[in-house]
């Protein structure tokens, strides 16, 4: 009598209910073979000596290979996204900060001047009134609120953009004929108009910062508005005419009209004309 020894180890591998099933099909088949063609061996069945757990975990890995290959590539993306989010964070809000800081020292420089020439206007009035121009007086004490007015609306912007604003202490005041006093005051609004305020207010607008290209746009226009005014009031100055004008002033955007020629509402910023101050 033989014996013979039947080496299997199908069982041990990480198989399918299928894969499983024909195995066992198969096992049954060769111990029935064997049986028939040798029935005087012994048949004992015995594990092989090398397990097949080893090589259905490699194929495994192989089959997760790009699952996991998948799974860097979005992890790194991410990582990237990040990295990118946090520079951009960092350096956005100081760029944001630096350009405010900017907005808020210009508009500051603004108001100062605007403070400066009110009180320059009402000293103008003064000797306008003391040289017999009742109606220069009335233009200049006109333009001096509407300065005032235009100097609250750039002082509210900076307040808005977190900033503080303080009025100068001391202002030098300029003194001459009420010729001469237009002349001066003629030639620095125009020289303002061209060469400061066009530039200032894209830059502004560009920013994004509407609030305080408003108040600049209405201090613009007041500062138009007041030369043409001024024109006038030295034509009828140099040709002794009688100035019986008054004049008006809005007290919401400081824009300043003659009483001869306004509308019912500021065109620039539609406030009613029964609320105008007027300088008569």
């Amino acid at each position: 009598m033989r014996v013979r020894f039947l080496y299997f180890s199908a069982l041990r591998t990480r198989l399918s209910a299928r894969s499983h099933r024909r195995r066992r099909a198969e096992l049954r088949s060769t111990l029935r073979w064997l049986r028939a063609e040798k029935p005087d061996s012994i048949i004992i069945i015995r594990w092989h000596g090398k397990c097949t757990f080893q090589k259905a975990h490699n194929s495994l890995i192989m089959k997760l290979r790009p699952l996991l290959i998948l799974m860097l590539f979005v992890l790194s993306a991410g990582v990237l996204v990040w990295m990118y989010y946090a520079a951009t964070r960092d350096s956005a809000p100081h760029d944001g900060k630096s350009e405010t800081s900017h907005t808020i020292t210009v508009l500051d420089s603004y108001c100062r001047r605007m403070h400066a020439k009110s009180v320059q206007y009402d000293h103008f009035a003064d000797i306008a009134t003391e040289e017999q121009h009742p109606g220069v007086a009335r233009l200049f004490r006109a333009m001096a609120h509407s300065e005032r007015l235009h100097e609250h609306n750039c002082a509210s912007a900076i307040v808005r953009l977190g900033g503080r604003y303080t009025p100068p202490a001391k202002v030098v005041a300029f003194r001459g004929t009420t010729d001469s006093n237009l002349e001066r005051s003629i030639a620095h609004n125009r020289r303002v108009l061209q060469e400061e305020y066009r530039p200032l207010i894209d830059q502004i607008l560009g920013s994004n910062n509407r609030y305080a290209g408003r108040a600049l746009i209405w201090a613009a226009a007041g500062e138009l508005r007041q030369v043409i005014l001024m024109e006038l009031a030295r034509e009828e100055l140099s040709t002794a005419a009688a100035d019986v004008r008054g004049y008006l002033v809005c007290p919401v955007c400081g824009n300043l009209y003659g009483t001869d020629n306004s509308d019912h509402f500021c065109p620039f910023c539609l406030a009613d004309s029964h609320s105008f101050i007027r300088f008569e």
